[in-house]
């Protein structure tokens, strides 16, 4: 191999081995590890708790996110104690009308809860496949008890510091066992409990950045390939 060819093959390398970057947005600093906003689950509780977030710049695409929630089955005993059976989704957010909008980008499978009813806290965590995003816009990640053909009983609580600490969005619910209002009713934030409005959940949500170093070396991989083909091309004198 030439010195030219493996300065190209190695540039590629480079730019292929580090093309992603991670920005996660993490609230969980802010949790003093026992404060919870309730109740979730039950169709006599809220179905739908969810937080939305803004993709910062050069994000491509959501990654991952979580949530942390409380491993109790029956929070105040409205329901039947048990695993709590849910899904969880990324929708675009209408920040003017205040619901989601468009087609999922990303729908779970069909989850519980753990169901032991320890008292203690777990993170739920969701990997979307190809959740892509356009930095700026607003995204909603929401776990739902709506739409499952066989839902359970059961409420709990999820981690909530009751303050502001992530300004590129802030905690939604909507109280209605029907899917399809999801994305034409206006859902409530915590103000309605006495909270701020702005407040947020305790979530991370991890996004895929290109690494600017991998465009540079990208670009040098192409210069390397652009005079490999001139050195081919030359013409003795």
């Amino acid at each position: 191999m030439s010195r030219y060819l493996f300065g190209l093959t190695l540039a590629l390398t480079l730019a292929a081995g580090t093309a992603q970057a991670g920005m996660t947005i993490d609230t969980t600093p802010s949790w003093d590890g026992s404060s919870v906003v309730f109740l979730w689950g039950d169709n006599a509780a809220t179905e739908t708790y969810g937080q939305t977030v803004t993709a910062p710049a050069g994000a491509k695409s959501l990654a991952q996110f979580s949530f942390i929630i409380q491993d109790v089955n029956d929070y105040v005993g409205i329901g039947a104690p048990g695993p709590i059976t849910y899904q969880a989704y990324v929708y675009a957010w209408d920040s003017a009308a205040q619901h989601i909008a468009g087609a999922p980008l990303f729908q779970s499978s069909v989850l519980q809860t753990p169901g032991t009813n320890t008292g203690n806290f777990f993170t739920a965590t969701f990997n979307p496949p190809a959740a892509a995003v356009t930095p700026g816009a607003q995204y909603m990640m929401f776990l739902t008890t709506d739409g499952i053909a066989t839902p359970t009983d059961g409420s709990t609580a999820w981690a909530f510091p009751f303050s502001d600490v992530y300004s590129g969005g802030a905690f939604r619910f909507l109280n209605d066992p029907n899917f399809a209002d999801l994305s034409t009713t206006a859902w409530s934030d915590s103000s309605a409990f006495g909270s701020g409005a702005a407040d947020d959940l305790i979530f991370t949500a991890a996004f895929n950045v290109p690494e600017p170093a991998s465009l540079g070396l990208l670009g040098l991989g192409f210069a390397a390939l652009g005079l490999l083909r001139c050195r081919r091309g030359a013409t003795p004198a």
